[in-house]
């Protein structure tokens, strides 16, 4: 289990929304605003459901599958709790 959240701006796309998933292997984002205020989360299964996204949502699937090493990432993007 992850200790910590990953944020995703609500103006990105899918696409970066994909890659952020397969990156850190996660199949959930929390939505913020410009202010960090959440604003929703936005799942895996929510970009599979959509046909312009349900390709880039399977190959993010496959990703996620994948055991890499772990990863020490610093991003903006990443609130530790």
């Amino acid at each position: 289990m992850k200790k910590y959240v990953i944020t995703i701006n609500k103006e990105s796309d899918a696409s970066t929304a994909n890659d952020m998933m397969g990156y850190m292997q996660v199949r959930r984002l929390v939505v913020v605003d410009d202010n960090n205020k959440i604003a929703g989360v936005l799942s895996l299964t929510d970009l599979a459901s959509n046909p312009e996204t349900e390709e880039l949502a399977l190959e993010t699937l496959v990703e996620i599958s994948y055991n890499y090493p772990t990863k020490n990432d610093t991003s903006d993007n990443i609130l530790q709790v």
